[in-house]
């Protein structure tokens, strides 16, 4: 689930630009000038070199880290002086020729030596407009935006500014790909395996339901049910090692979306498939229930061909489980953790956990999410690659963190029950109450 950032830009310290030699600086200086001419000279002057920047050439190559040397100081670096530049050091006030300066943060520059620290240039050839400062330094607006402002992953752009000047995006926590708040409704590629936005120019691969999935978790994918059976086979000796074997093993078949829509519409268990973060409309274990029979009796009065049929309780609930169905096209691991999950499912209906009483969704689910989570551990040591490790860390994450009251809250009621009891008494307690044991 993507989470939602806000950044206030007042944050910043957004400041304006003042040109000074005004008469409030100058008496402060313990001189008598004219505020009106001053003004009008520190304009001219300021718009002459705004002219002769517009018309100069664009700044050599490795003009941005010259600019850094010759930024000024952070604030409060040396004492302030406004007598004199804090760029130069040179004078500002004479007896005799009259100097535009520009003041700021309580210092005091000549206008071509408040430099911007990002591009190198005078801040006032932008024409006396809006200038930030960040840590001690000062640029352009436009250099601090570009320097600052957050971008988005999947578009490159800069984030939307609303018009309170907040800057709000969303971020998929685990990844930490942020991006516009848009894209989570624009149709924007997800990855069915990772989760994350598609990045505008990258490519994907698109499997023939529509589905798209990223270069990295394409090439790890389970793509038929020929191609699952080791999976399959591995999950079924992991389940074997705990104890948990399944009495019968039943047919394990990977469909697309329309095949696991239409199983999901005749399923009997009536609780729909998977609503966690990793497991939705992903898997689904379809399961026979017996638990009458109609028997055919004789009706009274001689004839020997008179018969009618009534429905005859033949004891608790009996489920067959006709085959587990998981959707293609998925990371081996991602597809691992689902078999895991139904062949849980799998386990507690064959093995009688439903026999008197139905088990509570958060109880069944719950489990289910545990069994793949200790089999997801158990995979340590045998990822192919890097990405499939942090693949791995992702998917544990999403069990772990998921805040549904069936799948999440139930999840971590049975990790806590297995930590304190372990696998046998907690499986023991569930089958004869129905409830997760206690934890002290």
């Amino acid at each position: 689930m993507a989470e939602q950032h806000t950044l206030q830009l007042d944050e910043e310290e957004q400041l304006q630009l003042a040109l000074a030699l005004s008469a409030e600086e100058a008496r402060q200086q313990g001189h008598t000038v004219s505020s009106t001419d001053d003004e009008a000279l520190a304009r001219q002057l300021q718009d002459a070199e705004y002219a002769a920047a517009q018309q100069a050439p664009p700044p050599p190559p490795g003009a941005a880290a010259a600019a850094a040397a010759a930024a000024p100081p952070p604030v409060g670096a040396v004492p302030a002086d406004r007598s004199r530049c804090s760029g130069c050091g040179g004078s500002l006030v004479s007896l005799f020729t009259r100097q535009p300066y520009i003041t700021a943060l309580g210092r005091s520059w000549h206008p071509q030596c408040l430099l911007c620290a990002a591009c190198g240039r005078p801040i006032a050839q932008q024409g006396g407009v809006r200038f930030m400062e960040r840590g001690g330094q000062l640029f352009h607006a436009e250099c601090h935006k570009q320097r600052f402002h957050p971008r988005c992953d999947v578009c490159a752009g800069f984030v939307p500014e609303e018009a309170n000047r907040r800057i709000v995006w969303s971020e998929q926590p685990f990844w930490k790909q942020r991006y516009c708040p848009a894209h989570a409704q624009d149709g924007t590629p997800r990855c069915a395996g990772c989760d994350r936005l598609q990045p505008r120019g990258e490519e994907w691969g698109e499997l023939q339901d529509s589905r798209q999935l990223c270069l990295a978790c394409l090439g790890t994918i389970v793509t038929d049910t020929k191609d699952a059976q080791p999976l399959w086979q591995n999950v079924l000796s992991y389940f074997a090692s705990l104890g948990m074997s399944l009495p019968a093993v039943p047919p394990m078949m990977l469909v697309d979306s329309s095949a696991l829509n239409d199983a999901e519409a005749q399923e009997t268990r009536g609780r729909g498939r998977g609503g966690g973060p990793v497991f939705h409309v992903r898997g689904l274990t379809l399961t026979e229930e017996y638990s009458t029979l109609r028997s055919v009796l004789r009706l009274p009065g001689g004839n020997p061909f008179a018969v009618r049929s009534e429905t005859v309780q033949v004891g608790p609930t009996r489920h067959e489980v006709t085959a587990i169905l998981v959707l293609y096209g998925l990371p081996r691991l991602l597809t691992g953790c689902i078999l895991a999950h139904e062949c849980t499912h799998a386990y507690l209906r064959m093995s009688g956990f439903a026999a008197h009483r139905p088990l509570p969704a958060q109880v069944e689910e719950g489990l289910c999410q545990l069994m793949a989570l200790l089999w997801l551990e158990a995979q340590q040591g045998s990822y192919k690659d890097a990405w499939e490790e942090r693949l791995a860390a992702f998917l544990g994450n999403q069990i772990r963190t998921d805040q549904s009251e069936t799948y999440g809250d139930g999840f971590r009621l049975a990790l806590d029950a297995y930590q304190a009891h372990g696998l046998v008494k907690l499986l023991a307690h569930v089958k004869q109450t129905g409830a997760f044991p206690t934890v002290a």
